[in-house]
């Protein structure tokens, strides 16, 4: 059910509208992954991440240049389940200053030799592919519970399991599945894409139903608490499914 990006392109066409909006909005995910994966996000560090005021290409060290497209190679087969590379695992694999290697990595990604996605570095056409083992620990973390099947798992214990779990690079994994847009952190919470497209599609019937909804409304909607009735309609405001007014939600579409 957790997949990664090369799965999830599988999905069904129902949940693709879904996936694509949740991606967009799972960039500060990665201010929260962060709790279980070190490498920062390059443009966090102040550092330039584009070649436009920098020194022309041609004074770029072509040697640097040819070593950072064999790491970033080698990286994506030692760890195909990842996005890519982060500047600073780049720069720390190359013993170079972050700073040079941003030039360079600027240079490349202009040039389309490169692509840069949710704050990592990768080949253009690179796919992340979880293992077996790995989706086999996010398949028991994001199973879906029979009694209660969109109800959502909550980060905090989500982190801990994959910090306890001794599959080969989770933490990482974990950060594709977010940045896929296969899991959703909605407050403190975690949904399956599949859960969030259900969720959707039953409250665009509500509203178009009843015109608006208020939050209880919702709740008995999607058979859930306040707790996570109230969140999940703030997220779908700020995604642009909904609008408030006052305590009503309202479909924007036909506002």
């Amino acid at each position: 059910m957790c997949r990664g990006y090369r799965a999830s392109s599988s999905s069904k066409a129902a949940r693709r509208s879904t996936v694509s909006w949740a991606s967009s909005r799972n960039a500060r995910l990665r201010r929260c992954s962060k709790s279980i994966s070190a490498p920062p996000d390059p443009g966090e560090s102040g550092l330039p991440l584009s070649s436009g005021d920098l020194e022309p290409a041609g004074e770029l060290d072509a040697a640097l240049i040819e070593a950072t497209l064999e790491r970033l190679d080698a990286s994506e087969r030692e760890n195909p389940w990842a996005c890519g590379a982060t500047s600073l695992a780049l720069a720390r694999a190359l013993a170079v200053p972050e700073a040079r290697l941003v030039r360079i990595l600027a240079h490349l990604s202009d040039a389309g030799r490169i692509a840069r996605r949710a704050g990592y570095y990768c080949s253009p056409g690179f796919v992340p592919e979880l293992e077996a083992e790995q989706r086999a620990v996010f398949d028991h973390i994001f199973a879906a519970d029979s009694e209660r099947p969109l109800a959502p798992v909550a980060l905090a214990d989500a982190v801990a399991l994959v910090k306890a779990s001794p599959a080969p690079g989770l933490s990482q994994a974990f950060d594709t599945l977010f940045a896929s847009g296969a899991l959703i952190k909605v407050a403190e919470q975690v949904y399956r894409a599949d859960q969030l497209a259900t969720i959707r599609a039953k409250l665009e019937a509500a509203l178009r139903r009843r015109g608006r909804v208020t939050p209880a409304e919702f709740r008995d909607e999607i058979g859930t608490s306040r707790k996570f009735a109230v969140p999940l309609l703030e997220w779908f405001d700020a995604a642009g499914v909904t609008i408030r007014s006052g305590d009503v939600r309202l479909l924007r579409e036909t506002v």
